[in-house]
C-alpha cells in the first residue's frame, strides 16, 4: 500500500512539474516544453491546459473544438485585437498534447 502511495505522489509531482514548467510567448504563459518555433508539448489533457491558461489570465477568446478517432483539437481565437497572438491551436495525439501559437500579423 505504501508503494502505491509513493507512485501516486510521483505521478502527481511529475504532472505538476509539467504544468508549472511554463514559458511566456506573445504575452501568454504556456505550460510544457518548447519543441519548435511557437510549438510546445505537454502531457496534460486539453481541458487541463485551457484551465491553466484561464488561471494565468487568458479569458478573452472564442473556442472551437472537434475530435477524430485519433486526434482531439481545440482552437482558441483571440477576441482582443491588441494581443500579440491571433490564435492558439491545442491538439492531443498519442497521449501528448501540442500547443501552437499563431502570431498576429503586423
Amino acid at each position: 500500500m505504501k508503494f502505491l502511495n509513493y507512485i501516486l505522489i510521483i505521478i502527481l509531482f511529475s504532472l505538476t512539474i509539467n504544468l508549472s514548467a511554463n514559458t511566456r510567448e506573445f504575452g501568454v504563459n504556456l505550460p510544457g516544453v518548447k519543441v519548435d518555433k511557437h510549438l510546445y508539448r505537454s502531457t496534460a489533457k486539453i481541458y487541463q491546459i485551457i484551465k491553466y491558461l484561464r488561471k494565468k489570465g487568458l479569458t478573452s477568446y472564442e473556442k472551437e473544438s472537434f475530435e477524430t478517432p485519433k486526434v482531439s483539437v481545440t482552437h482558441l481565437k483571440s477576441l482582443k485585437s491588441r494581443t500579440k497572438w491571433e490564435g492558439i491551436n491545442i491538439y492531443r495525439y498519442k497521449k501528448l498534447t501540442y500547443i501552437y501559437i499563431i502570431p498576429r500579423k503586423k
